[in-house]
């Protein structure tokens, strides 16, 4: 994975597991770091390409990273059944520098 860096646009692509895209109704994938925490939301900042998720971040803003580290990634969603789940990641964690 490239480098990260934080108040910068970035498009990271996320590989679930577990589950097939198509068979996804809602998503929210969090980054947190200690108690920071950014949520984003499939529709919004989330977009399926083939079967893999790209998240957006953006530059400034509430959902933009601004402090240096390292996030971990939860994923939490609903299939299309109506079953709430939460998927691991790959990768599990994202590197942001200043």
């Amino acid at each position: 994975m490239s480098t990260l860096y934080v108040n910068v646009d970035t498009d990271v692509t996320i590989t679930p597991s577990g589950i097939l895209v198509a068979d996804i109704a809602t998503m929210t994938l969090t980054l947190t770091k200690g108690a920071t925490s950014k949520a984003y939301s499939l529709g919004s900042e989330i977009a399926v390409v083939g079967s893999d998720f790209v998240l957006s971040i953006p530059d400034s803003g509430v959902k933009a990273i601004t402090e240096a580290g390292e996030y971990d990634i939860a994923i939490n969603l609903t299939d299309t059944s109506g079953a709430i789940r939460r998927l691991t990641p790959s990768p599990s964690t994202l590197s942001f520098h200043a």
